[in-house]
């Protein structure tokens, strides 16, 4: 939707969720998730947001862990995007389903 993409707070454009590879990056947390439940990989620091830059992406990929660890933690949104992800989704079910709240959200 291009209010989400428009709503964003980074501070930067480089650190922004972008619609052309935001069904990647989705993909990559879900997969990073599996990881951690299935396998225990740890991720924590990777995905914490720059301070106070608001960013919704990372920059760059760790230099430890196996490939595949590597690919998914570059992909995946931060903390910060992934929350504004969640409320996005959360407001456009009610404004659609329960009541109107705003008409970026049609």
């Amino acid at each position: 939707m291009k209010a989400f993409f428009e709503g964003s707070e980074s501070q930067q454009e480089l650190f922004k969720l972008k619609p052309n590879d935001f069904d990647v990056r989705m993909a990559a947390a879900y997969d990073l998730r599996s990881h951690f439940l299935h396998a225990g990989k740890t991720f924590g620091v990777w995905v914490t947001s720059l301070a106070n830059s608001n960013a919704e992406v990372g920059l760059g990929a760790p230099a430890y862990g196996d490939a595949e660890w590597k690919k998914l933690i570059a992909r995946a949104p931060t903390l910060v995007g992934m929350e504004r992800v969640i409320r996005f989704c959360l407001l456009r079910f009610l404004h659609q389903k329960v009541s109107f709240l705003h008409e970026k959200l049609q």
